[in-house]
């Protein structure tokens, strides 16, 4: 159940209000902090690579999976 709501405050989360109206509602500096600390997920999972296959993550496509796994947690 935490896994949904982190969903709530990710890139397609903070672009919609209470309402469910489409309304940028994070200021500025929110936007820049997240976007700041979205890297470092990023560049983790750039680094995991799947040896079953021999394929690396990509990072920047499961980011926002990434991160409500986390905050689920």
């Amino acid at each position: 159940m935490g896994h949904e709501i982190a969903h709530g405050f990710g890139d397609e989360g903070k672009q919609y209000d209470l309402n469910g109206n489409k309304v940028l509602w994070w200021s500025k500096a929110t936007d820049n902090a997240f976007d700041t600390r979205k890297k470092c997920f990023i560049e983790q999972y750039n680094n995991y690579t799947l040896t079953q296959v021999n394929r690396s993550v990509n990072g920047n496509k499961t980011q926002d999976e990434n991160i409500a796994d986390d905050a689920a947690l």
